[in-house]
């Protein structure tokens, strides 16, 4: 099902950095609001809300309340400081039901393969991945069942349970899971100088003593 999470947001006059900086201070965060060939409108949001919503996941169409309007949404642009844990900017697309949107959304993984009971070890490349789809038909995440996962099998983007109507984008043959053999002491290359336990022996021949002078 798509996101029905709303919140709520205000429209902000006052613009510039030392105007932003202050909002956050002050526990709010600057956003902006465009799409639909409308005006750009500035917003300002509650931090502690906006922090909410983002734990419950915010992947697919949303509604946020402007002035009490609701309008429907998806998040293209979420902008944090350099250490990656304080928000600084939220940048909201509108959009209708039926339009189509891209969005990145992650992949969960369900259940435990059954090849790991041979041996094997689970390996995830791919995390998450940017499909195309109606904003309707957004989902928080792609559920995978890895339970019939064997030794030497994968998943593949190509085999994902995307939304109806869904596509993928990028190349769908990509390995977003699979189970691998651990690597052995025969499979790590030899250091510079080090002689591999396979490598044979190298015999070497005695010189042969020359005839002593009479």
């Amino acid at each position: 099902m798509a996101q029905t999470t709303a919140i709520a947001a205000m429209t902000r006059t006052v613009q510039g950095s030392r105007a932003s900086r202050k909002l956050r201070a002050a526990g709010k965060i600057p956003a902006i609001l465009y799409g639909h060939k409308e005006t750009p409108v500035n917003l300002v949001l509650d931090e502690t809300e906006l922090r909410t919503a983002l734990r419950q996941g915010l992947h697919g169409m949303i509604q946020v309340a402007v002035d009490g309007k609701a309008e429907s949404v998806v998040i293209k642009d979420l902008q944090y400081d350099h250490l990656g844990t304080e928000i600084f900017h939220v940048d909201f697309e509108r959009v209708s039901a039926d339009e189509r949107v891209t969005a990145r959304v992650p992949i969960h993984l369900k259940g435990t393969p059954v090849g790991l009971k041979g041996g094997g070890i689970l390996d995830q490349p791919i995390h998450e991945i940017e499909i195309e789809c109606a904003a309707s038909k957004l989902v928080e995440h792609i559920l995978v069942n890895i339970t019939d996962l064997h030794l030497g099998q994968a998943i593949t983007v190509a085999d994902l349970p995307l939304p109806e109507g869904a596509k993928a984008l990028g190349d769908v043959e990509g390995i977003v899971v699979h189970v691998i053999k651990p690597a052995t002491a025969s499979d790590e290359p030899a250091l510079p100088g080090e002689v591999s336990a396979t490598e044979p022996e190298l015999i070497r021949r005695e010189k042969p003593a020359e005839d002593a002078e009479e």
